[in-house]
């Protein structure tokens, strides 16, 4: 007998809706580990314009040191800052045009390299 000629049969996989939920949840979580940088934007709004920060708490981890560094950078640019709320964390806003400044400025205090900084 051939082994072509024997057919065997696999048991069908009952995949139930928990399994397709956390197989999302686990590729969301890996799209966000490979997206992770740091993602500097200038907009204009109604009356002012800002320079946003997002993912900088994918690179400061703890709270403090984050708020401290926010607050370096204030002082140092001389402008005010906002906090917001966004999709992947929080946004830190700053008064004017400074992409290029604070690009500078966190590869400068070794934050993130330059190559993992979106402008």
């Amino acid at each position: 007998m051939d082994d072509f000629d024997t057919e065997e049969t696999v048991p069908n996989e009952i995949i139930s809706n928990e399994t397709i939920l956390s197989e999302t949840q686990n590729e969301k979580s890996l799209l966000k580990q490979i997206d992770r940088k740091l993602t500097l934007k200038f907009m204009k709004e109604i009356k002012t314009s800002r320079t946003y920060i997002f993912g900088l708490d994918n690179y400061i981890k703890v709270k403090e040191e984050r708020n401290d560094f926010i607050k370096c950078l204030k002082k140092s640019l001389g402008t005010s800052v906002i906090e917001k709320e966004a999709e992947f964390g929080q946004a830190y806003g700053f008064a004017g045009d400074h992409v290029k400044y604070i690009c500078e400025y966190i590869v400068k205090k070794n934050i993130c390299p330059e190559y993992e900084i979106k402008k």
